[in-house]
Formats: structure tokens, sequence, C-alpha cells
């Protein structure tokens, strides 16, 4: 993916974020043919189930009786095909890409460096490559990232009164190291969970209130994603 069709998927999170994203999906490639060629190596007849539900309490306060019916719609489950996790490294450069955002954007005032750390550190994301918030897997591998609307996207490394901003970009860039309905609704709970630590608002990429046709929306992306990558391990 050009940096010309980043640019418009992302919607004005600045060049510089671009070139960053650019960079991070060179860097996670680059562990990912190696991971795949052990995989191919080890596979057996039996693949890794994914009939867990996606959509789970993550956060020992959270109060099931509260929560929103945006959650409650996530609930589903993410049967996954192995077609889409287990791409041949021979096929990465022609696997198509599909970036996801969800925007979570202040109602008033800006949020304060330490309220997004603090927020950050409540989801379960850490401070990592790129001057941004990463959430990871327990092997370490980027699931999604959170980053600065405001160009070049990133957060300081200490510690600045001075710092301040109007929202926050949750993003991730499919195909990832799990399915990409599980990676959405985890963004999507973390989205909300964002939105009640800093008192925000759901926003999709292009800025507007995020409707359930939209996330709807975005899901028969993610399907469709998946069948391109199905019908080019077909052709091979």
């Amino acid at each position: 993916m050009d940096a010309t069709t980043l640019r418009l998927i992302l919607l004005g999170m600045g060049v510089l974020l671009v070139v960053g994203i650019y960079l991070w999906d060179r860097y996670q490639r680059r562990q990912w043919r190696p991971r795949q060629a052990r995989r191919r190596q080890r596979r057996t007849a039996v693949e890794p189930s994914l009939g867990e539900p996606v959509v789970r309490e993550r956060w020992e306060d959270t109060d099931p009786d509260n929560e929103t019916q945006l959650s409650m719609d996530l609930a589903f489950n993410a049967e996954a095909e192995s077609d889409y996790l287990h791409i041949d490294p021979a096929l990465l450069d022609e696997v198509p890409r599909l970036i996801l955002q969800i925007v979570v954007m202040s109602k008033g005032e800006p949020f304060t460096l330490e309220q997004v750390r603090q927020a950050a550190k409540s989801t379960d994301m850490r401070y990592g490559a790129m001057n941004i918030f990463h959430r990871e897997n327990d092997r370490g591998q980027v699931l999604f990232s959170l980053a600065n609307v405001l160009e070049p996207g990133t957060f300081p490394k200490k510690a600045d009164p001075d710092f301040s901003t109007p929202g926050l970009v949750l993003f991730t860039q499919l195909p990832g190291v799990q399915d990409g309905m599980a990676i959405y609704s985890d963004m999507l709970f973390t989205a909300e969970r964002l939105v009640a630590l800093l008192d925000g608002e759901l926003r999709d990429e292009a800025r507007n209130p995020l409707t359930r046709q939209a996330i709807e929306h975005t899901r028969d992306r993610i399907l469709e994603h998946r069948r391109k990558i199905q019908l080019l391990r077909s052709r091979h």
C-alpha cells in the first residue's frame, strides 16, 4: 500500500504518522516471515480453536450490568478459517492490506498526557515503538495501536505538562497476528473503555459519530478482506 492510499485511509492523521505505520508494517513483516516459516514446519492436522467469545471482560472493575448495548452487540464468535491466519510467506507481497480505525474524541477540554497514559495503562496498552501505545498478545506481538490524532501522531516519552490532544485514534492493519474480527472487536471494546475513562466520544475514521451501521460496514469489509486472501491462496 503506497503512502497516498494510506493518507486517504487515515484521513488527516499526518504524513509522519503514515510513514510510521509504513515502517511498522515493514517491521512486522520482517518478524512475520520467520514466524510463518516456523508454523509451516510444525503445522499439524489440528488448527487452533478460535471459537471462544471475542468480547470478554478485561478489567476487574468493569461492571457487567453497566455494559453498553454496543459491547453487547459485539459478543459474537470469531470462527476464523486457517487460510486467513496462516499466510504463505511467499504470498505476503500480494496480500491486500486493510487499515481499521476507531477515533476517541474529547467532548470538551483536550486530553492531557497524564490522562492518556493512565487510560492506556488501564486498557492494557504499553508505550513503545514509534512513541505510541500498543496492545500486545501474550507473545508480545502487536494487535493494535493508539496514536495521537494530531500530527505527527506521537506522545512524549517523558512527562510534559504542556502536552494536550483533542483526540486519540486506535488503528490496526490486517492481516494481523490474530483474526481480523477478533482484533476489531477488541479495538471497539477498548475504545469504549477509553471513552468512559476520558469522558470522550466514539467517532469513525471520518470523525463522524460511530454508528452501528458503520460498525457493521467495517465487519463486512473485514469479511471481504478475508475472502480476498482465501481466493488469493486458492490461485497458488
